[in-house]
């Protein structure tokens, strides 16, 4: 089984960053979402780092795009950092899909 973590730092009053670690699939999208949720009441802009992930299912992409939503909603940022150490898989699928034409991506390589 492959390791798994969200993680949470919340940087000052205004920003989070939210790290997806390893595998991730429609558990974490849940707990992606409502973390998500939690932090943009507060007011955040909401940063999902996936420089880390190896793998997202469709589920946690889901949870993204609706996360791009409710920011939008509530007036508050919202973006994705993806990275050279970003798994293939996860990097493919942005580039197949063109997440990046929806989400506000940030890329570093």
């Amino acid at each position: 089984m492959s390791t798994r973590e969200l993680k949470v730092n919340r940087c000052g009053n205004d920003r989070a960053t939210v790290s997806l670690i390893g595998d991730h699939d429609s558990y974490t999208a849940d707990q992606l979402a409502r973390t998500v949720r939690m932090l943009l009441a507060e007011k955040r802009h909401v940063e999902v780092d996936l420089r880390e992930a190896t793998f997202i299912d469709s589920v946690t992409v889901g949870a993204l795009i609706e996360a791009h939503r409710w920011a939008r909603e509530a007036d508050c940022g919202f973006s994705i950092g993806i990275g050279d150490t970003t798994g293939w898989a996860v990097r493919r699928l942005f580039e197949l899909t063109q997440l990046d034409l929806l989400l506000s991506v940030s890329t570093e390589h």
